[in-house]
């Protein structure tokens, strides 16, 4: 055998393996974009809005007039789902961070929605998990729960008689202790129980019918009952946007991670 020969094979064989090398990360390629795409029914409110600030920003020539833009097409919206997504994304005057650069710039580019919307889910999983109702309309109020009726009240008792020397050598009981309300999280109760408490500080909530109804009844009645339960609840909830927007920054820096590999 000749040394020309053998180099023929060898090369031959370089040439086998960089073409399975190659399929081999084309299936890779493949198997990522997959876990990534949208799948029938993501994203929904996602796209929704991000076609309408297509449109509203066609005559913008800047990021900034861009965003401007879909600032005032959120406060237009009326449907909840389209109000919650834009507090997600900061273009509610409440949002307590903005992520709209990462919609102007793809937009500016023609992106279209499904793809602005896959790289959001990336960055904040939560743009994309708000669906609308199937026949398209928002979520009807529920109907009340029928308040239980009072329980009759009782005769009165006889008054008691005088307490004999034996009676009085036992020692009292004491007097029933007020509940720790600010031990409680009022959020994870029930609509039932939530009524129950405001039944129980002769509290009124005209009106009410969803849960969030009920909770915001309790907060404003709670610096009259338990002062200490409010300040609770309210660095409850200061702990859960922290720990929200350090998973949101977490995000952002792992997709520009992924941006700069690619």
């Amino acid at each position: 055998i000749n040394a020309e020969y053998m180099g023929t094979v060898f090369n031959r064989i370089i040439e086998i393996g960089m073409s399975t090398l190659f399929k081999v990360a084309l299936v890779v390629l493949a198997l990522c974009w997959s876990a990534n795409a949208l799948k029938p029914g993501d994203c929904e409110v996602c796209i929704k809005c991000v076609k309408d600030f297509a449109e509203a920003t066609q005559k913008s020539k800047t990021f900034e007039q861009m965003e401007e833009q879909m600032r005032k097409t959120c406060k237009a919206y009326t449907d909840k789902h389209d109000k919650r997504f834009c507090y997600y994304i900061g273009g509610s005057d409440d949002s307590a961070t903005s992520i709209l650069r990462s919609i102007s710039q793809p937009l500016k580019n023609n992106v279209p929605a499904e793809k602005v919307c896959e790289r959001l889910k990336k960055l904040d999983h939560a743009t994309c998990a708000l669906r609308y109702n199937k026949d398209g309309t928002v979520d009807p109020e529920p109907e009340p729960e029928p308040v239980p009726e009072k329980p009759k009240a009782k005769p009165k008792p006889k008054p008691a008689s005088k307490p004999t020397k034996k009676e009085e050598a036992k020692p009292k009981q004491q007097p029933k202790q007020d509940k720790d309300w600010s031990k409680v999280e009022f959020e994870s109760m029930k609509v039932k129980e939530l009524k129950d408490i405001l039944k129980t500080w002769n509290e009124k909530c005209d009106g009410c019918t969803e849960k969030g109804d009920f909770l915001a009844a309790i907060k404003k009645s709670l610096p009259k009952h338990s002062p200490e339960a409010l300040k609770a609840w309210e660095q409850r909830d200061s702990q859960k946007e922290k720990d929200r927007l350090a998973k949101l920054e977490k995000q952002k820096e792992e997709f520009d991670n992924d941006k700069e590999d690619l």
